[in-house]
């Protein structure tokens, strides 16, 4: 079992900027609104905004206000299902009808693009690890960050999940249905949630979305929230 407590958090999506927002939409449930807004990155120069996608600029919009926040040097932990899946697509499509790829566009392609840019601009010299994870996306980062606070304690992590709306080709296909958002959670030493391995019988379907995460844990649900299981065995959620 691994208890820790959520010592600060920020999340963004189009039309959820604020804290308050976020708190009302967990406490009341509706989905994530969807739009062409983009994080502003005021704290970036002009030249360093000019070729970022939408996930890119939601992670270090987010990254940058918790950081900002939390002096404290800590590792930084990244999900997504699908990273940087719109220039990933011009990627494929250029090399289907020009036989080639631009170098600029394939450096800002990979699965690590985000949080790369997050580390370089915020100096963050504790490390990274990122985790592609597909419907295990909650489950395998609680477990990996977790993990390194058991191995290091007295430490927090940074904790950072994001998606971005998917390009308008994939409409229609199985599995590719998602909403803009970026949310960080800073986990430190504390007791206020415990992720613990539970009986199978009579448990309800695991979580797959990242956003459900944070809608738990700001709405104070008390019910657990299942987030994953294997053989007779499962992981979920609980507050204490």
């Amino acid at each position: 079992m691994f208890s820790f407590s959520v010592s600060d958090w920020q999340a963004w999506s189009p039309g959820l900027v604020e804290a308050q927002q976020w708190e009302q939409w967990a406490s009341e449930g509706y989905d994530l609104p969807s739009g062409d807004v983009r994080p502003a990155l005021s704290h970036l120069s002009p030249l360093s905004r000019r070729r970022l996608s939408l996930i890119s600029r939601m992670v270090l919009e987010v990254g940058h206000g918790i950081l900002e926040r939390n002096e404290d040097p800590m590792p930084v932990f990244f999900g997504s299902r699908y990273g940087e899946i719109h220039n990933q697509f011009k990627l494929s499509s250029q090399v289907i009808t020009q036989g080639s790829v631009r170098p600029a566009l394939f450096s800002h392609s990979v699965f690590n693009t985000p949080v790369s840019l997050l580390s370089i601009h915020e100096n963050v010299q504790d490390g990274m690890t990122v985790f592609l994870s597909d419907k295990q996306c909650i489950f395998n980062g609680l477990i990996s960050a977790l993990s390194w606070m058991k191995e290091n304690p007295g430490r927090s992590v940074l904790l950072l999940f994001s998606d971005e709306e998917h390009p308008i080709e994939y409409e229609g296909l199985p599995g590719y249905s998602c909403q803009s958002f970026a949310f960080g959670l800073i986990l430190s030493p504390g007791s206020d949630f415990s992720l613990k391995v539970c009986s199978r019988k009579d448990s309800g379907s695991p979580e797959l979305w990242p956003p459900a995460l944070l809608r738990w844990i700001l709405s104070g649900d008390r019910q657990a929230l299942i987030l994953h299981k294997g053989g007779d065995q499962v992981y979920q959620l609980a507050r204490g």
